[in-house]
């Protein structure tokens, strides 16, 4: 008899707490789903960016932002690869945890700027100045500079996997202007000059007072020229 009154409490107790286990792996099982969700969740819209403005999470990836004036603006978790940022102003910016693989930010002036944990995973950086910046944690295997990058002090490029591309060597300069030479000036008859073209128009016409005027000239100077030529042959 104590027996079965042992073995009732027992199933009595093990009825109670099959329905708490079941609730525990609920909401287990909704708390695990929320953080998927959470972690899956699309990124904010994206709006203009704007200096000193706040875009945490915004999606920017490939986006033309270049020479923009974005000091102190604040990407935080942002998407911003294969952006175009070169020649862009990002002093002080906060690009903590940012994905910048394959972004141009060449000429970029990123001083100041907090790249903790930000991937730059083949980010161009040539001519971008990282000083003060930091870098702590950051990814930049791939990304490649030149000798005008300047990286924040004691940061080794090398060692972070960072590609050196050597700077294109400017074009040579151009000859010299070569100075026309003056014609040669012949100092009695003076600089010489070309021969008119003369044209029909240019030759006046003669009368017929001038044409009967022209042969008895003509004759004249035939004259003298044949007794030359008798007196010779004699």
């Amino acid at each position: 008899m104590v027996k079965t009154l042992h073995s009732a409490r027992t199933g009595a107790t093990d009825r109670s707490a099959a329905p708490a286990g079941r609730s525990g792996r609920v909401a287990r099982i909704v708390l695990a789903g929320l953080v998927v969700g959470l972690l899956s969740a699309p990124l904010a819209s994206a709006g203009p960016l704007t200096a000193g403005g706040s875009h945490k999470n915004e999606n920017h990836a490939g986006e033309n932002h270049c020479c923009a004036l974005l000091a102190g603006i604040d990407l935080m978790n942002a998407n911003l690869a294969a952006t175009d940022l070169h020649d862009s102003d990002l002093s002080a910016a906060n690009l903590k945890n940012a994905d910048l693989t394959g972004a141009n930010l060449s000429g970029a002036n990123l001083t100041r700027a907090q790249l903790k944990n930000a991937n730059l995973s083949g980010a161009r950086l040539e001519g971008a100045n990282l000083s003060g910046a930091d870098v702590k944690n950051a990814r930049i295997a791939g990304a490649s500079y030149d000798d005008a990058t300047v990286f924040p002090a004691g940061f080794d490029p090398v060692a972070a996997g960072a590609v050196y591309v050597a700077t294109p060597a400017p074009p040579p300069p151009a000859p010299p202007a070569i100075p026309p030479v003056d014609p040669v000036v012949d100092p009695v008859a003076g600089p010489a000059s070309a021969p008119l073209p003369l044209s029909p128009a240019a030759v006046p016409a003669l009368s017929p007072a001038g044409t009967l005027l022209l042969v008895l000239l003509l004759m004249a100077t035939a004259i003298p020229l044949r007794s030359v030529r008798r007196t010779a042959s004699r």
